[in-house]
């Protein structure tokens, strides 16, 4: 029987240091577009100036070694940007073909919830599975609270 191939994780966030002895030697690091401050994809340097990505990437490479981690980077100077950049980020990500799409962010404005439902079911039809915040500041957050998007709760019981 033949081995599983490790499994995709597309992840959008402030990039990832690929330097970091977190990261070095448990999965392999696909450095992907940028979304730069014009809201254009472009090959930009993917490294990590917040250290918000190298953690995510961290994490999820501890829970599935020898994944392949493909790196969006939509944050730049704060982990702040304009959902429209998430959405040029999201259709990068889906177009990679991943397993799992991880989003350590979400927007309270149903404004975007049309474009996301359509992207989180292009992304579903081919079999990934999406990941974000169910909730912001008490607020329904998208996509997390969107259909077919596996939400992430807040455990009150843990301190933060």
């Amino acid at each position: 029987m033949a081995e599983p191939r490790p499994a995709r994780i597309a992840i959008l966030d402030s990039g990832i240091n690929t330097d970091h002895p977190h990261i070095q030697g448990m999965g392999t690091v696909e450095i992907g577009h940028t979304i730069g401050a014009d809201g254009i994809a472009a090959d930009l340097d993917g490294g990590d100036t917040l250290g918000h990505g190298t953690a995510v990437a961290s994490a999820i490479l501890d829970l599935a070694p020898g994944s392949t981690i493909y790196s969006i980077r939509v944050f730049l100077k704060s982990l702040d940007c304009p959902f429209e950049h998430v959405l040029v980020g999201l259709e990068q990500a889906i177009a990679w073909g991943p397993d799992l799409v991880n989003l350590s962010l979400g927007t309270t404005l149903p404004t975007f919830e049309k474009r996301l439902v359509e992207l989180v079911d292009a992304g579903t039809r081919h079999g990934a599975r999406i990941v974000a915040p169910a909730s912001m500041s008490g607020l329904p957050s998208y996509p997390g609270s969107l259909p077919n998007v596996e939400a992430v709760v807040e455990d009150p019981n843990l301190p933060r």
